[in-house]
């Protein structure tokens, strides 16, 4: 299991690792369907959701990847949060209309959140077309992108402090889950996050 160093030095429980390692007790994980859709757990119903934030209690929330990118957020009040973001994510802006919603309903200020970016796809071996860069705002013909960095410069452009976390999983040698590299045959990777006790109200 790997961990972020700035998500450690405000000592947020969390990791990222392979669905097969021993997970936290009572987990809570979305059904994901690559839109925009964050939700806190007790929310969780028939609709897919491609996050999770809690702000009280001690259960973990997650999100499960494979090449995509495990998102995992914290607040010095406590509030974390978990999010499942690929290139249509982050075409949408998925992270940043989260940060959005807790600046205008709590307060919560860009600049205040701590960011870790989990193993995903990397610049090395993640090649998409036109369509996908057109999406996400670049141009050209088919080539690599490094899609975590695409994010992690958004967010540092925000005032959020990034920390990317893991190797490129497509080139991993198969200790990270990637679609890209396996196909159906893949697993998946976790990524998980528990608020501190007696945190937050809201």
């Amino acid at each position: 299991m790997l961990t972020s160093s700035l998500l450690d030095k405000v000592q947020v429980a969390h990791g990222f690792c392979s669905e097969a390692d021993a997970l936290p007790e009572g987990l809570a994980l979305p059904q994901q369907v690559h839109g925009v859709r964050v939700v806190q757990p007790c929310n969780l119903d028939s609709k897919p959701a491609d996050g999770l934030w809690v702000s009280r209690g001690v259960a973990p929330i997650g999100v499960r990847t494979a090449d995509c990118i495990p998102v995992l957020l914290a607040h010095p009040d406590g509030v974390v949060a978990a999010i499942h973001a690929g290139w249509r994510g982050v075409a949408a802006h998925i992270v940043e209309q989260f940060l959005q919603r807790q600046d205008r309903r709590f307060g919560r200020k860009w600049g205040d959140w701590r960011a870790a970016l989990g193993p995903a796809a990397g610049g090395c071996c993640y090649e998409v077309g036109p369509e996908v860069l057109a999406a996400l705002g670049l141009s050209g013909g088919k080539q690599c992108i490094d899609l975590r960095e695409l994010l992690r410069q958004r967010l540092e452009a925000v005032g959020v402090a990034v920390d990317i976390v893991g190797p490129c999983t497509i080139c991993s040698g198969g200790a990270w889950a990637s679609y890209r590299r396996d196909g159906q045959a893949a697993g998946r990777n976790v990524a998980w996050i528990a608020p501190r006790r007696g945190s937050a109200v809201h």
